[in-house]
């Protein structure tokens, strides 16, 4: 479903791997690299991804600002080797949404500038910048990467109902029927697309028998009004079953009503 959201979200994409990447890991744990402003800029600008980490998994990005006199924030923008990736509006300042995460898999392994700019309402900036080191990682299995749709129905539906709940994050209409596609791709992005053209951007990682789902990547979506199962929509384990044309997904756990209602079943190979 379309979910308008108070943020912008960059459309242009980051090179995606061509080789195989993997997750769960984090930064270093040691304390953020405070920001070195001009002294009259009045901001203080701390990164939760530190200047020298090593970097890896499913990483939270937080911008945390402190401003003389308590100014208002205008924004917070979260670049990616120099190009504005992410723009926040509001606290917390969260790359990727407040429940988001940065899939460092989708970048080449070795260095990257991750930087944070915070801007006020009066015109004041700040910036940080963390020189990090991503590591190289495995997020799939080539067995499960190409091209699959199905058929969702009423029956889907009916399954993932009992949890379909707003404290879970469900929200506007029900999971649209029909025929849907589904790529799984090596660089660990899986792009779920509706009967009508509408496409979600999940970070995943694999192994042979489970796909881990990690919430939308809204910065790569290319709609400005992004396609969100759930909001939040929150970290979900599969099982999986299935070789040759067949691809069998069933949820582990129900977190995500509207994501489980297309997503566990049965898929057919198409490429």
């Amino acid at each position: 479903m379309r979910r308008e959201v108070g943020l912008l979200c960059v459309l242009s994409l980051l090179p995606l791997l061509t080789a195989l990447g993997c997750g769960g890991g984090s930064t270093s744990h040691r304390a953020s690299t405070p920001a070195v402003p001009a002294a009259s800029s009045g901001i203080t600008l701390t990164s939760t991804i530190p200047d020298g980490a090593r970097v890896t998994g499913a990483v939270r990005w937080e911008g945390k600002v402190v401003t003389d006199g308590g100014a208002a924030v205008d924004k917070v923008e979260f670049l990616i080797d120099g190009k504005v990736r992410w723009t926040e509006k509001n606290p917390p300042y969260v790359f990727d949404d407040d429940a988001g995460i940065l899939p460092t898999w989708v970048l080449t392994p070795g260095a990257h500038r991750l930087s944070v700019r915070a801007t006020t309402v009066d015109g004041k900036t700040a910036q940080m910048v963390a020189s990090v080191d991503v590591a190289a990682q495995s997020v799939t299995t080539p067995a499960r990467v190409g091209t699959y749709t199905r058929r969702v129905g009423p029956a889907d539906r009916k399954r993932t109902a009992p949890y379909r709940l707003a404290a879970l994050g469900a929200f506007g209409d029900p999971t649209p029927l029909g025929q849907w596609r589904l790529v799984v791709a090596a660089d660990g992005v899986m792009v779920l697309t509706d009967p009508d053209g509408g496409a979600s951007y999940e970070p995943f990682t694999a192994a042979p028998r489970s796909f881990t789902l990690y919430g939308p990547a809204v910065w790569l979506q290319k709609d400005p009004e992004p396609y969100l199962f759930c909001e939040p929509e929150r970290r979900s384990d599969y099982a999986v079953s299935g070789s040759g044309r067949s691809l069998t997904i069933v949820p582990r756990q129900h977190v995500c009503a509207d994501r489980d209602t297309v997503v566990g079943g049965t898929w057919t190979r198409v490429g």
